[in-house]
């Protein structure tokens, strides 16, 4: 059996494009390549030949492939509970890890806390170098609400802390994880 030798990529697509393009159409050009021999994967086979009719979607790469360490991105980051997840913005604290290209992020928050922790750091709309981050209001970048994505997984990057955020979040971390 051979993917390769079957018609179903040049001949499926326009015959789906055609009027007649119903769901008895597609069994019939379905099951005419299988009696030929034909091996049909299911990544290609179109979501209106499943009987649940489930919508399916190919996660394209979106990710900027620039993101380095202290880059400010758009993720989807997840509430505590892990009931569900919104997209927030993040600061990327490493370079990308292994062949699967991880990041740990660390949570930013709009919400300016009264007495913010040690972990805090509030990045304020006011500074010199808040523009550099990209970031639309003040914010709270929490250092103990972390996180490990693919790159792939990153909408969009903001901007980047300045030098000094940098040392800042460097100091906190090492305060946090208590390595001297």
């Amino acid at each position: 059996m051979s993917v390769m030798n079957c018609s179903w990529t040049t001949s499926f697509p326009s015959r789906a494009q055609s009027a007649c393009a119903s769901l008895s159409c597609i069994r019939r050009v379905t099951d005419g390549m299988k009696a030929k021999g034909c091996t049909l994967l299911p990544s290609v086979l179109p979501s209106a030949f499943s009987r649940t009719r489930k919508r399916t979607s190919i996660r394209w790469p979106t990710g900027n492939r620039s993101t380095t360490k202290h880059g400010v991105v758009l993720v989807q980051f997840p509430f505590d509970d892990l009931s569900s997840a919104r997209v927030r913005p993040a600061v990327c604290l490493t370079e990308p890890i292994g062949p699967h290209q991880h990041l740990i992020l660390a949570f930013v928050t709009s919400r300016i806390p009264a007495s913010p922790l040690k972990t805090d750091l509030v990045i304020d709309a006011g500074g010199a170098d808040f523009a550099a981050t990209g970031l639309r209001v003040s914010s709270t970048l929490q250092l103990h609400r972390l996180m490990t994505v693919t790159r792939v997984l990153l909408r969009r990057e903001l901007g980047a802390l300045s030098p000094p955020m940098q040392a800042q979040v460097q100091e906190r971390l090492r305060e946090l994880f208590e390595l001297g």
